[in-house]
């Protein structure tokens, strides 16, 4: 029996799972692992951080500040 385990530093960086997904919708996303990216239909859009500290997070190009388990939103 073969055991494999593996580390975080194994784990694929959240950030090269988002991009193509998101480059398929027309959008683009950074930020850390624990802050979610939720599109609407219209062209809104809503920043959900899970982390207990604020997050640095780029949303189509915009450099924006996520508070500790907060929102950021635009509703069009």
């Amino acid at each position: 029996t073969e055991i494999y385990t593996l580390s975080l530093h194994d784990a694929l960086p959240i950030s090269k799972l988002r991009a193509p997904l998101l480059r398929a919708l027309g959008a683009t996303f950074r930020g850390p692992e624990g802050a979610g990216l939720y599109l609407f239909d219209d062209g809104s859009w809503v920043v959900e951080n899970f982390n207990d500290e604020s997050a640095q997070v780029e949303i189509n190009g915009k450099s924006l500040t996520a508070p500790a388990r907060g929102w950021l939103q635009t509703w069009k």
